[in-house]
């Protein structure tokens, strides 16, 4: 079920959860990530994911956060995914409110849509439930509607 909150200025937070499995190793066949495992589980991921055209993408260890130095306004999805531990939440803010916030079940990909109204720099964070370190995670800002087109070669 998706919910819509209205923040000032007509920034608009809508909630909603797509899951998508794509290839992502459940955190019981990975317990930790290293950090060279982490960039390129985030390379991958960058590939397969992101659109080349949409507002950019981070990824890291457990706990960890990004800064997108990015201005433009409009709709977008927050897409994210995990490996190494259960569950990482990811938030996604803009001048100090919330534009998406969302668990991401490691193994899966999470899709949520966002607008993005002002010109602030987004800030993604994500963690493990407790602080828990030794997981990797990968978030992708996308156009709303972005979807890979053709095969994609993982070597």
């Amino acid at each position: 079920m998706a919910r819509t909150a209205r923040f000032g200025a007509g920034a608009a937070v809508v909630l909603g959860v797509a899951l998508t499995t794509v290839g992502c190793t459940p955190s019981s066949q990975h317990p930790t990530v290293s950090a060279s495992e982490s960039q390129a589980w985030g390379e991958r991921m960058d590939v397969v994911l992101r659109d080349p055209s949409g507002l950019g993408g981070a990824s890291g260890l457990t706990p960890g956060s990004a800064e997108l130095g990015v201005t433009e306004r409009g709709d977008y999805e927050l897409v994210a995914a995990c490996i190494g531990v259960d569950v990482v939440h990811v938030t996604a803010k803009a001048g100090g409110r919330v534009l998406a916030d969302t668990d991401v079940p490691c193994g899966a990909t999470v899709t949520v849509p966002m607008a993005k109204a002002g010109s602030n720099p987004l800030e993604v964070r994500a963690t493990a439930p407790g602080g828990q370190a030794g997981g990797a995670w990968w978030v992708g800002i996308n156009h709303a509607g972005w979807k890979q087109s053709g095969a994609v070669l993982l070597r």
